[in-house]
């Protein structure tokens, strides 16, 4: 499998999207930051973690989200976790992690 990990390559695929009449993709890393930085419309959550997995084509626009966070937030509603009061320890310190401790602190203040 080949990458395409520098900026070119990647500002090319993303220009493909609406080219290929795709609905979207999802990107993994080395893609997820510079996708970010190519993508004017970004939903909250990849504009604060500076990091896209999903692009969607809305007619001819992209579109970058990042649902590393509500994925996590979902999972740990979804097992019952309650989270105020509580210590939480994330391990890492890359995208994940980021996305980890967002999806905690929305567990928090909007409570599980």
């Amino acid at each position: 499998m080949r990458r395409f990990a520098s900026p070119v390559g990647i500002l090319a695929r993303l220009r493909s999207i609406p080219a290929l009449g795709l609905v979207g993709v999802n990107l993994t890393i080395p893609h997820k930051e510079a996708a970010a930085r190519l993508i004017k419309d970004l939903s909250g959550a990849a504009r604060l973690l500076g990091a896209v997995n999903c692009v969607v084509n809305r007619r001819g626009a992209l579109r970058g989200d990042n649902t590393d966070a509500r994925g996590l937030e979902r999972d740990l509603r979804d097992l019952g976790c309650e989270l105020r009061g509580q210590f939480a320890i994330v391990i890492g310190a890359g995208g994940g992690a980021a996305a980890s401790v967002l999806a905690c602190v929305r567990l928090v203040r909007i409570g599980s």
